[in-house]
């Protein structure tokens, strides 16, 4: 993971965001991933993906704004889009939450971060070694997908939370 969230730039701008009087709210899902693809018995591709979304929500005059980007460490900027935005948005007669006290979910395994394309396309080999066996006049298919993600949400309220998680 790049660590896009940086906790300076991400704290700063919603500290700027508060100093304004403006209800503010930004998020980041960073997520890595990897694909081993396997089609009519053999390996067809080998597919690495990074993806960065950030957020921001902004109440202002009793609208919301909304904004997203993929342009990483602009979150000052972001907030400034989202506020532009809100003379547009809808009514929210509501206001973001203050942090509470959770317990982390247990989403993440070091196992998956850890596991190589290697042994992913072993894992691919032994399923279409399977397939074939089973049916031997069948073409198989498979897909081994691991991936990251990060996800972070902060607001001016003084919530402050990230968690990693992964998938297989």
């Amino acid at each position: 993971m790049s660590g896009a969230r940086e906790s300076g730039t991400f704290a700063e701008a919603l500290a700027a965001a508060r100093e304004k009087g403006l209800e503010a709210t930004l998020s980041v899902d960073e997520n890595t991933s990897v694909e081993v693809a396997f089609d009519f018995n053999r390996l067809k591709g080998i597919q690495n993906t990074e993806s960065l979304v950030c957020s921001a929500q902004v109440i202002e005059g009793g609208k919301l704004g909304l904004a997203t980007s993929t342009k990483p460490k602009d979150e000052s900027g972001l907030i400034h889009k989202a506020r532009d935005l809100s003379v547009y948005g809808a009514p929210a007669d509501y206001s973001f939450p203050a942090p509470v006290s959770v317990k982390k979910p247990e989403v993440y395994s070091p196992d998956v971060v850890d596991l190589s394309v290697e042994k992913m396309i072993e894992m691919g080999e032994d399923l279409i070694s399977f397939i074939s066996k089973l049916h031997p006049d069948g073409n198989g298919g498979a897909r081994i997908v691991k991936s990251v993600r990060r996800e972070s949400i902060g607001n001016t309220k003084g919530l402050d939370a990230s968690w990693e998680r992964t998938t297989f």
